[in-house]
């Protein structure tokens, strides 16, 4: 049973327990923490695959096309610290209760050593986890 499974076995979906917003909110989250170190990898994709393969999608748009929205938008913004940070503050709204932040704080953690940890990468992290008030 997947993470997601097991700590959101509750009444809000059947599959994954998220709510659309959450899901959106953390495919951002995970878009945002592939480009910190200005390099794509296949690893850092696949575990953007296998989330994505997680969730009971509801959107008004499919799954990829969220993706590819969200890759444009982020990808074009993300040198601008004050994007990330606003980027972040709604990530942190939309993904609400303590436990879905935690888990999104834990995905995004092993997307970024998916390919091994760099600075920048670390410092991403330590940066998420504040803003999702994980301690």
């Amino acid at each position: 049973m997947s993470l997601f499974s097991k700590i959101f076995n509750n009444d809000r979906s059947e599959k994954d327990g998220l709510i659309q917003d959450q899901r959106e909110s953390l495919i951002d989250l995970l878009v945002l923490a592939m480009y910190v170190d200005n390099k794509l990898s296949l690893s850092e994709d696949a575990v953007l695959k296998a989330q994505i393969d997680q969730f009971s999608w509801e959107g008004p748009m499919s799954v990829d096309d969220y993706v590819n929205s969200a890759i444009a938008r982020i990808r074009d913004m993300r040198s601008s610290e004050h994007f990330v940070n606003e980027l972040l503050k709604s990530i942190n709204e939309r993904l609400g209760d303590y436990d879905v932040r935690l888990t999104a704080a834990g995905i995004c953690e092993r997307l970024l050593s998916a390919d091994g940890k760099e600075t920048s990468e670390k410092e991403f992290l330590n940066k998420v986890k504040t803003e999702l008030q994980i301690t």
